[in-house]
């Protein structure tokens, strides 16, 4: 093989492996309460319904965002994370339900947000007497899409995370949690590599072109 075919050759597998993130810095996040951040039941059904009849439809389910979503603020380094509370469920009488639910977690620096779909279900049952006294809960919460990676302009990648949930306990409260991650810079080539790239696609055309012609 000729030394110039071997340089080309060289060139295009520097090229294919040699790239840089984009300069990763530390990022503040300040979390927006509402209007900016929100969570909604888009279908809400209490009991079972079967034929034309309802079974354990003496349960509730209330939904609110957590008190200090508003006054969270904090700054992630490259790699770093951090899990605040998001949501709270909060059960009330006997019986079961199910639901769709629509969220989004939005913040006011940097102006991003991000939009999650779920559906889950929930039984409850409350007893008073002299042996026990209290409620009794089982839940779940499945989200259709519980992760969002975004792109900031800067070239940090960042990661929201809503947690999925199965609890059995015997607090009529569950809480979910958010987590967010700096991932650090895009995967961005330089432009010294995109050149040695074309330069080394250049050169293996060429000793392609040269075999045909031998």
């Amino acid at each position: 093989m000729k030394r110039a075919s071997v340089f080309w050759i060289l060139a295009l597998m520097v090229a294919l492996t040699v790239s840089n993130r984009a300069s990763a810095t530390p990022i503040t996040f300040d979390v927006a309460g509402p209007p900016d951040s929100s969570a909604d039941f888009t279908f809400y059904q209490q009991g079972l319904i079967i034929g034309s009849s309802v079974f354990g439809g003496g349960s509730a389910l209330n939904l609110t965002l957590d008190s200090a979503l508003d006054s969270q603020i904090f700054t992630l380094a490259d790699g770093e994370s951090k899990t605040f509370d998001f949501l709270h469920f909060e059960t009330s009488g006997t019986g079961v339900g199910f639901f769709n639910i629509s969220a989004v977690l939005g913040f006011d620096t940097p102006s991003i947000s991000s939009q999650f779909t779920g559906a889950g279900g929930w039984g409850a049952v409350v007893g008073s007497g002299p042996i026990w006294s209290g409620t009794v809960k089982g839940e779940t919460l499945l989200w259709q899409n519980s992760i969002a990676v975004i792109v900031l302009g800067s070239g940090n990648m960042i990661e929201i995370m809503l947690d999925n949930k199965f609890e059995i306990g015997q607090s009529a409260v569950s809480t979910l949690q958010a987590t967010v991650t700096n991932l650090g810079g895009a995967l961005i080539p330089e432009p010294a590599t995109m050149l040695l790239l074309g330069l080394g696609l250049l050169g293996l055309g060429s000793v392609g072109r040269n075999r045909i012609r031998q």
